[in-house]
């Protein structure tokens, strides 16, 4: 058949299957070659404690079949390294730790207001309360000054998180290593059973009571 063969049919078919995966992958919306996904760089607390590769390590280790969820055993190890960690350095509270006079703003005040109000204590967020204390959610900075100029200008409570971090005065302080460490939450706001507010912990409350017990641990 000759050189040609390369060409026709050889080349023609290669190049149309090809035109014709481009056009597929284009109109699925997606690219074409198919590239792998980097892995996911390891969360603060995954480089050292327990990470969900050190799981499988250890699943195919034991060469059986376990008849629990991925994620219900990644939580009960990190319960079982709080309880490890409370057992070595004791019942450290969040109400230990947490500032109890905390700036709020409630839900009807301007977001003008309360860009004041961050901008004058440089604080990054502000709690928002009702009018008996209860935590209604949480205004940010950002969400400030993308709001910023608007007129008028928009309520707090058109614009605040509502499901902010919180926490109860008894949970161990070791409880909020994960959401700091590995979910970028930069402080809880510590609320009674009614919900109303009775303070925060921000990440260097965290990192300075840590740092104290392990000053006070005996040598």
């Amino acid at each position: 058949m000759g050189y040609g063969f390369a060409w026709h049919p050889v080349l023609l078919n290669s190049l149309l299957l090809l035109a014709a995966a481009l056009l597929f992958n284009r109109l699925a919306g997606r690219r074409y070659p198919h590239s792998q996904p980097a892995a996911p760089a390891p969360t603060p607390s995954e480089r050292v404690g327990v990470s969900r590769a050190d799981l499988h390590a250890a699943l195919a280790e034991r060469g059986e079949v376990v008849d629990i969820s991925e994620d219900d055993l990644e939580d009960i190890l990190q319960r079982a390294e709080e309880r490890s960690h409370q057992r070595r350095f004791g019942a450290l509270r969040c109400a230990d730790f947490m500032v109890s006079e905390v700036l709020s703003v409630s839900a009807a005040a301007s977001s003008d207001k309360a860009l004041a109000l961050l901008r004058d204590h440089r604080f990054d967020a502000l709690p928002v309360t009702s009018s008996d204390g209860r935590l209604l959610g949480e205004i940010s900075l950002r969400e400030l000054l993308a709001a910023a100029g608007m007129h008028p200008a928009p309520l707090v409570g058109q614009l605040m998180d509502t499901c902010p971090h919180t926490s109860r005065p008894d949970d161990p302080i070791e409880r909020l290593i994960h959401p700091f460490a590995d979910r970028g939450v930069a402080h809880s706001m510590v609320v009674d059973g009614e919900g109303r507010l009775l303070g925060l912990v921000a990440q260097g409350d965290l990192i300075a009571a840590l740092f104290r017990e392990q000053l006070e641990r005996p040598a």
